[in-house]
């Protein structure tokens, strides 16, 4: 009866064991599959990370693109330099938001790329805008040039023109003037019976005679030129009538005036100036067509 108490026991006890020994090898392969589980969970937590790092460095590298793009369009001072400033600002906002974003999931990473392409779509509509704009400047400074070109090539032209106008006018000018020629100077002793002899000598000169000749010239002015003479001797002295007229703002002392007649032929001027108590030396005959001087000379009486 004991004997059969103890086996019973003992097969209790081996059936004990065995039941742990199943139930620690159910632990073990628990613990085991867990284990590769969290195993396989990190790995693909770590891809999965990996990829929205890449994503991320991706989108932020777009960004930044989109930003030069930018930088670019606003330094040529576009007319639609506020546009691209606004834009540029909110490229920025969106660069600042992902680089602080510590976190990723799938839903952040689309909302990010959703972001960054409406911007790509924005600023290439806008860049669109400005090519078109500056097409049109460019277009309009080929206008400006070409037109710039003619006026230019009218002015040099008229320049030219000018020129050659105001060459031809100084040499009619230069053409138009009157020439004098047969200039002299002749003293006389004059006689009361009319007779002239002609002398040097200071004491008998009483006459002098002035004459010259005024060439032909079809080109010059025709009409009444007023001629002046003066004889001056050595003290600075006016002989003759010496009188005074005032002649454009110019005061004009000489010794005898003529009215000449022009019609553009040739024409002899002369002029007679009667003096007195002369004296040795030399003296200067000045002739003048107005104020303007045409001829002078000297003569000398001993």
């Amino acid at each position: 009866m004991q004997k059969r108490t103890k086996k019973k026991k003992h097969n209790s006890f081996k059936t004990v064991i065995i039941i742990l020994s199943i139930l620690l090898l159910g632990s073990f392969f628990y613990i085991y599959k867990m284990s590769n589980r969290s195993k396989k969970v990190i790995v693909e937590l770590s891809q999965k990370k990996a990829t929205f790092d890449e994503e991320k460095a991706g989108i932020l590298k777009n960004l930044e693109k989109s930003q030069l793009l930018l930088d670019e369009a606003l330094a040529g001072k576009s007319k639609l330099s506020q546009e691209l400033t606004n834009e540029k600002e909110k490229i920025k906002s969106l660069i600042s938001e992902l680089e602080n974003t510590k976190q990723l999931n799938d839903e952040k990473i689309r909302n990010f790329k959703k972001g960054s392409d409406e911007a790509d779509a924005r600023i290439l509509a806008l860049l669109k805008e400005v090519d078109l704009y500056k097409n049109k400047i460019d277009s309009t400074n080929t206008i400006l040039k070409k037109e710039r070109k003619v006026k230019d090539t009218l002015i040099n032209s008229n320049k030219k023109l000018a020129h050659s106008n105001e060459k031809l006018t100084t040499k009619i000018t230069s053409a138009a003037k009157l020439s004098y020629y047969s200039f002299q100077t002749k003293t006389y002793k004059f006689k009361d019976s009319g007779k002239l002899i002609e002398t040097n000598n200071s004491s008998r000169v009483n006459l002098v005679k002035i004459s010259f000749i005024i060439g032909e010239n079809s080109l010059a002015s025709q009409g009444d030129n007023q001629y002046y003479v003066q004889i001056i001797d050595a003290n600075n002295n006016i002989l003759g009538e010496k009188k005074t007229e005032n002649i454009n703002g110019k005061s004009m002392i000489y010794s005898s005036s003529k009215r000449i007649k022009y019609i553009g032929q040739t024409t002899d001027v002369e002029f007679n100036v009667f003096v007195n108590d002369l004296s040795k030396g030399t003296y200067y005959v000045n002739v003048f067509d107005k104020t303007s001087l045409i001829l002078k000379s000297t003569f000398d009486l001993k």
